[in-house]
Protein backbone atom coordinates (compact mmCIF):
# COMPACT_ATOMS: atom_id res chain seq x y z
CA UNK A 1 0.00 0.00 0.00
CA UNK A 2 1.01 3.35 -1.01
CA UNK A 3 1.66 6.82 0.35
CA UNK A 4 0.57 10.13 -0.26
CA UNK A 5 2.17 13.02 -0.38
CA UNK A 6 0.80 16.31 -0.70
CA UNK A 7 1.37 20.06 -1.75
CA UNK A 8 0.42 22.73 1.07
CA UNK A 9 -2.33 24.68 0.24
CA UNK A 10 -2.17 25.21 -3.77
CA UNK A 11 -3.41 28.51 -4.80
CA UNK A 12 -5.91 27.88 -8.27
CA UNK A 13 -5.81 31.15 -9.77
CA UNK A 14 -4.06 34.45 -9.20
CA UNK A 15 -6.61 36.31 -6.99
CA UNK A 16 -5.91 33.47 -4.80
CA UNK A 17 -2.43 34.40 -3.88
CA UNK A 18 -2.01 34.67 -0.26
CA UNK A 19 1.14 37.25 -0.08
CA UNK A 20 3.22 37.93 2.11
CA UNK A 21 2.99 34.22 2.73
CA UNK A 22 4.49 31.31 -0.15
CA UNK A 23 2.52 28.86 -1.29
CA UNK A 24 2.26 25.99 -3.93
CA UNK A 25 0.45 27.58 -6.87
CA UNK A 26 -0.88 26.03 -10.12
CA UNK A 27 -1.50 29.60 -12.24
CA UNK A 28 0.03 28.60 -15.49
CA UNK A 29 2.27 25.72 -17.67
CA UNK A 30 5.40 26.85 -15.18
CA UNK A 31 3.48 26.06 -12.13
CA UNK A 32 2.13 22.76 -13.53
CA UNK A 33 5.69 21.90 -14.02
CA UNK A 34 7.56 22.70 -11.08
CA UNK A 35 4.71 20.23 -9.22
CA UNK A 36 4.91 18.03 -11.88
CA UNK A 37 8.69 17.57 -10.42
CA UNK A 38 7.21 16.82 -6.76
CA UNK A 39 4.79 13.93 -8.61
CA UNK A 40 7.89 12.02 -10.30
CA UNK A 41 9.81 11.99 -6.97
CA UNK A 42 6.66 10.67 -5.27
CA UNK A 43 5.72 8.27 -7.46
CA UNK A 44 9.95 7.56 -7.72
CA UNK A 45 9.75 6.32 -4.05
CA UNK A 46 10.55 2.71 -2.72
CA UNK A 47 6.59 3.06 -1.53
CA UNK A 48 5.04 4.17 -4.95
CA UNK A 49 3.42 7.24 -3.07
CA UNK A 50 0.30 9.10 -4.83
CA UNK A 51 1.27 12.67 -5.12
CA UNK A 52 -2.16 15.13 -4.31
CA UNK A 53 -2.94 18.88 -5.16
CA UNK A 54 -4.91 20.82 -2.15
CA UNK A 55 -6.33 23.53 -3.68
CA UNK A 56 -6.41 26.49 -1.50
CA UNK A 57 -9.61 28.05 -0.07
CA UNK A 58 -9.55 31.20 -2.02
CA UNK A 59 -9.93 34.56 -2.60
CA UNK A 60 -10.85 34.64 1.63
CA UNK A 61 -7.00 36.53 2.04
CA UNK A 62 -5.30 38.22 4.94
CA UNK A 63 -5.12 41.16 3.18
CA UNK A 64 -1.29 42.23 3.80
CA UNK A 65 -1.09 44.26 0.52
CA UNK A 66 -4.00 46.65 -0.78
CA UNK A 67 -6.91 44.59 -2.10
CA UNK A 68 -10.42 45.03 -3.18
CA UNK A 69 -12.89 43.14 -1.05
CA UNK A 70 -12.83 39.21 -2.25
CA UNK A 71 -16.15 37.72 -2.93
CA UNK A 72 -17.54 36.04 -0.06
CA UNK A 73 -20.73 33.22 0.71
CA UNK A 74 -22.19 36.54 2.22
CA UNK A 75 -20.64 40.30 3.42
CA UNK A 76 -19.13 38.39 6.86
CA UNK A 77 -15.81 37.87 6.53
CA UNK A 78 -14.67 34.69 7.96
CA UNK A 79 -13.70 35.07 11.82
CA UNK A 80 -9.99 33.98 11.02
CA UNK A 81 -9.29 37.51 9.15
CA UNK A 82 -11.59 39.82 10.85
CA UNK A 83 -9.77 42.49 8.88
CA UNK A 84 -10.49 41.46 5.72
CA UNK A 85 -13.49 42.30 3.65
CA UNK A 86 -15.81 40.75 1.93
CA UNK A 87 -18.71 40.93 -0.93
CA UNK A 88 -21.59 38.69 -0.80
CA UNK A 89 -21.38 36.76 -4.34
CA UNK A 90 -24.03 36.63 -7.19
CA UNK A 91 -24.67 33.81 -9.07
CA UNK A 92 -21.73 34.96 -11.71
CA UNK A 93 -19.35 34.86 -9.27
CA UNK A 94 -20.50 32.03 -8.07
CA UNK A 95 -19.99 30.13 -11.53
CA UNK A 96 -16.20 31.91 -12.09
CA UNK A 97 -15.25 30.48 -9.05
CA UNK A 98 -16.74 26.99 -9.55
CA UNK A 99 -14.87 26.93 -13.07
CA UNK A 100 -11.68 28.21 -11.62
CA UNK A 101 -12.10 24.71 -8.84
CA UNK A 102 -13.07 22.54 -11.93
CA UNK A 103 -10.46 24.00 -14.55
CA UNK A 104 -7.18 23.18 -11.33
CA UNK A 105 -8.61 19.96 -10.87
CA UNK A 106 -9.15 18.55 -15.01
CA UNK A 107 -5.91 20.19 -15.32
CA UNK A 108 -3.82 19.17 -12.49
CA UNK A 109 -4.14 15.36 -12.49
CA UNK A 110 -3.38 15.12 -15.83
CA UNK A 111 -0.55 18.00 -16.40
CA UNK A 112 1.31 17.50 -13.58
CA UNK A 113 0.87 13.75 -12.71
CA UNK A 114 -1.40 14.30 -9.11
CA UNK A 115 -3.22 11.00 -8.43
CA UNK A 116 -5.29 12.89 -5.84
CA UNK A 117 -7.05 16.34 -6.19
CA UNK A 118 -8.24 17.59 -2.37
CA UNK A 119 -10.04 21.19 -1.40
CA UNK A 120 -8.30 22.71 1.27
CA UNK A 121 -10.80 22.59 4.24
CA UNK A 122 -9.25 23.34 7.15
CA UNK A 123 -10.43 26.70 9.98
CA UNK A 124 -13.49 28.97 8.12
CA UNK A 125 -11.64 30.71 5.36
CA UNK A 126 -12.64 28.34 2.80
CA UNK A 127 -15.11 29.33 0.28
CA UNK A 128 -16.54 25.80 0.03
CA UNK A 129 -17.11 25.05 3.41
CA UNK A 130 -18.56 28.58 3.78
CA UNK A 131 -21.54 27.46 1.91
CA UNK A 132 -22.29 24.97 4.55
CA UNK A 133 -21.90 27.04 7.71
CA UNK A 134 -25.09 28.44 9.12
CA UNK A 135 -22.64 31.69 9.97
CA UNK A 136 -22.65 32.37 6.74
CA UNK A 137 -25.84 32.58 5.54
CA UNK A 138 -26.83 35.57 3.25
CA UNK A 139 -29.11 37.63 4.69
Amino acid sequence: MGRSSTTEYCSIHPESDDRPWIQARLWDVRDVRNLGLMCERVHETRFAGRGGAEFQRFRITAGMRQRPPSPGVSQLPSPEFVMSSCYEMDKHDIRELQGFYVAAAKGAPREAGFDLVLVYGAETIGIPQQFLMPYFKPA
